[in-house]
């Protein structure tokens, strides 16, 4: 391909990124860290999978969001050249249930957070959640829609680290 051709895209592409930054739309060309967890709380979930590296079990997520979490330790295990392991991606991908979100209410004093509390992760589905993790080259998850205070993990089902965040 021709310099110049090259660097015509390279001009289309900057002046397309740089109306998107002027616009609505900036949050999709700026940076932005989306992990809802600290640098030190993903160290630790890290030296966690390092460490359980070697025991019998998969890995278990209950409470996954949009997946960013899960693609971030997935990708760690990568690293690792961990494919004995399973990712268990545990959800309801519908959002807090009613049962839970009036036990936050009645037992926690949570009634300032109830809108919060029954709008939030409403807008995930399971499906997009595939797809977000294909998009990532994640293979190792499977994802299971449920309610984790109803679920029952097989008996003979081995987990080796869990982060657990409902």
């Amino acid at each position: 391909m021709p310099a110049t051709v090259t660097r015509a895209r390279i001009r289309l592409l900057k002046l397309l990124k740089n109306l998107a930054f002027h616009s609505p739309f900036r949050r999709f060309v700026i940076y932005r860290h989306g992990l809802r967890f600290t640098p030190e709380q993903l160290c630790f979930m890290i030296r966690g999978l390092d460490e359980t590296h070697s025991v019998p079990g998969d890995v278990a997520e209950v409470g996954c969001a949009g997946g960013q979490t899960t693609v971030f330790l997935n990708k760690h295990l990568d690293a690792l050249g961990d494919s004995k392991r399973r990712y268990l991606c545990l959800d309801t991908f519908e959002g807090f249930t009613d049962d839970d979100i009036d036990y936050e209410i009645r037992n926690r004093d949570k009634e300032q957070f109830r809108n919060r509390l029954e709008t939030s992760f409403r807008l995930n589905d399971v499906a997009w959640f595939r797809e977000m993790l294909r998009w990532n080259r994640v293979e190792r998850a499977d994802c299971i829609p449920c309610d984790i205070c109803k679920f029952d993990f097989p008996a003979d089902q081995k987990i080796s680290f869990a982060l657990i965040d409902v």
